[in-house]
């Protein structure tokens, strides 16, 4: 039988539905347990999430900031400075020669590879040539042999300074804003000194050796940056005899940039801490260099080891993101549900009386299953043909 269109559209109805069904609000029914104990292990483990978000997600790890790692460079100076110097007077020149040298003879450097190499002691070896520029064939290693050689420290190497100028930008950052808030250089930082050393009771800690202000470049003299790595270079290194001014050493130096440092990041500047530390596997070959002047009938081999420095830059600009921010509450958001599930399932699985618990948070209907298969029996034998009935009812009464 056909219906009208009215049929299916009413002021009540909509294609056969009622209105107030389709656009029926649906909610969670909440189930209130009357337990203190529950009650109270739930708050307090609620409370362990929210502390948990805010302190260690947003404040400690910064989960409202988006992150750009740095790119840096860095360029170094080394300057004379032994004016007046007597080195009689110098405890390391009484047990081995000792001569000046300014800073083309005692340092060398390389600003692609980033380090620079600061002689402690000069190995000069005067060679001939004992194969001829004529000669076709040479039956020697080198073609040059040794005449003499002479070794002596170069004083007052500790009065030198370095002068470090380096630069740091977060590249996207700046590209999208053009603030300064997201790049600086030494001239522009205000910046620290730092070592991981004994605080003087026993215990391991970061400590502040010296404050950099705004202006200048950073200008350390050697003594200070050999005591900033926390190492005496008249002493020998571990598995070593001789000491460091004889045998050289390796550093590193991290300059690690932030503008996370203050209370309520991103700060409205950068700001750096340098740190001088004693390379972990110390390489002889890395603190000494070779250079030949020379190259006719006669040259020098000059052997320079010292104080090789390598400098390394790192670290993270931060800026305020309304997406991590959101990513930080629906970690926290999920985190809550969790532990609202693990809750119900403790309580309802493994607690004492959890059938009592289970009986009230969950509504049973009745056998969904039983109901479907005896409707559908009854579907059929109301289908069942008019003969077919006649025989059941038939062989029904024979029985």
């Amino acid at each position: 039988m056909m219906h009208s269109l009215s049929h299916w559209i009413s002021r009540d109805y909509f294609l056969g539905r009622p209105i107030d069904d389709i656009l029926s609000y649906r909610t969670t029914k909440i189930v209130r347990v009357q337990d203190r104990l529950v009650g109270l292990a739930d708050i307090l483990i609620k409370t362990l999430v929210i502390a948990f978000v805010v302190a260690v997600l947003l404040i400690k790890y910064g989960g409202f900031l988006e992150k750009e790692p740095i790119s840096g460079s860095v360029n170094f100076v080394l300057l004379g400075g032994f004016h007046g110097l007597n080195y009689t007077d110098l405890p390391y020149c009484a047990e081995f020669p000792c001569k000046f040298a300014d800073v083309y003879t005692i340092s060398q450097s390389n600003l692609h590879d980033r380090f620079i190499l600061i002689a402690t002691m000069i190995q000069e070896r005067s060679q001939t040539r004992r194969c001829s520029e004529t000669d076709d064939v040479c039956d020697h290693d080198s073609p040059f042999k040794a005449q003499d050689m002479s070794s002596y420290y170069a004083a007052g190497v500790e009065d030198f300074t370095l002068t470090i100028h380096h630069e740091a930008v977060a590249p996207t950052f700046w590209s999208e804003d053009r603030v300064d808030r997201y790049r600086g250089s030494s001239e522009q930082m205000k910046g620290k000194l730092v070592s991981y050393r004994d605080d003087g009771t026993g215990r391991m800690a970061t400590l502040t050796l010296a404050e950099f202000n705004t202006g200048n470049a950073v200008r350390m003299s050697i003594k200070d940056v050999v005591a900033a790595a926390n190492l005496d270079i008249d002493a020998p290194l571990p598995d070593e005899t001789s000491p460091v001014r004889n045998t050289g050493v390796e550093l590193d130096c991290y300059i690690r940039y932030s503008n996370t440092w203050s209370w309520f990041p991103p700060a409205p500047e950068l700001r750096y801490e340098m740190e001088f530390v004693m390379a972990k596997k110390q390489l002889s070959w890395m603190s000494s260099a070779y250079q030949a002047v020379g190259f006719g009938d006669a040259r020098m081999l000059v052997k320079r080891t010292g104080i090789r420095i390598n400098f390394h830059q790192s670290g993270m600009i931060a800026r305020f993101s309304i997406v991590e921010l959101f990513k930080t509450l629906g970690a926290g958001v999920l985190l809550w549900l969790l532990s609202s599930w693990l809750m119900d399932q403790f309580i309802t699985r493994y607690a004492p009386l959890s059938e009592r618990y289970e009986a009230g948070k969950y509504e049973f209907t009745e056998n969904i299953y039983n109901l479907r298969v005896c409707q559908n029996e009854m579907n059929d034998q109301i289908t069942e043909p008019e003969g077919d009935v006649l025989e059941r009812l038939r062989t029904d009464s024979l029985k």
